[in-house]
């Protein structure tokens, strides 16, 4: 919560041209070993080359909550697909997360996605925070963050990054 006091607090975040493709090989590095255990496949359809305009630290908080949530999240009877790719916009990059996990009930939950304490699932660790920091992040660099998502089929979490 700390965290999300400093992000409302900052007038302006300092952001810079990171490589997005390099950011997620990193998180995927940092969570190595929940992958190798969940044995998840993990498919990176993002361009190497590909810069966004983002806060470093908010970049990787954001991929990193959003993979470990596909992970904690993944359907037990299904092997644990994350695939990441970029669509565009004439405002936005987009990078899309895709899984294949427990998914969400929008029809029930739409206005609750990204609201603070709010869960789905009964999962250990869940405390309804993760999301709504990454909203907080992504919107603090004049961005926007959606979700499409079918119970036991998966979500797709879709981040707008602003372009210059």
């Amino acid at each position: 919560l700390m965290e999300l006091v400093k992000i409302q607090s900052i007038e302006e975040v300092a952001s810079e041209d990171l490589n997005l493709h390099h950011a997620l090989l990193k998180v995927l590095t940092v969570i190595s070993e929940e992958i190798t255990k969940k044995e998840v496949a993990v498919v990176n359809l993002i361009p190497n080359d590909l810069m966004v305009n983002c806060n470093p630290a908010f970049l990787e908080s954001i991929m990193l909550n959003l993979t470990t949530n596909a992970i904690k999240y993944s359907d037990e009877n299904k092997k644990v697909s994350i695939e990441y790719f970029i669509t565009d916009e004439p405002d936005f990059t987009v990078l899309n997360l895709k899984d294949n996990g427990l998914g969400i009930d929008l029809e029930r939950y739409k206005d609750d996605v990204f609201g603070l304490y709010k869960t789905f699932h009964r999962k250990e660790n869940s405390n309804g925070i993760g999301l709504y920091i990454t909203k907080n992040q992504i919107e603090s660099m004049n961005g926007k963050i959606e979700v499409e998502s079918k119970v036991n089929e998966g979500s797709t979490f879709k981040v707008y990054f602003k372009k210059k």
